[in-house]
């Protein structure tokens, strides 16, 4: 099996609290585990806009997580 990337967030929230490297199979009691595709920024402390399937640096999903107006806010 190939391990994948995945925002562990509380199940319904939006806020990522860590980034893991994980089986598809794995899980973890209360979290949602949402795997992170390929050229797309996700960190620990970012938003997951489910509408999009894209991570942002406010709860507003106005600045994309990793993006250089995230950085200056």
């Amino acid at each position: 099996m190939t391990n994948k990337i995945y925002a562990q967030i509380k199940s319904g929230t939006k806020f990522v609290e860590n980034v893991i490297v994980a089986e598809p199979t794995f899980s973890i009691a209360g979290y949602d585990l949402i795997k992170v595709a390929d050229g797309v920024c996700c960190e620990p402390g970012s938003y997951y806009n489910s509408d999009d399937s894209l991570f942002y640096s406010d709860s507003s999903f106005i600045n994309l997580a990793g993006s250089k107006e995230a950085e200056s806010s």
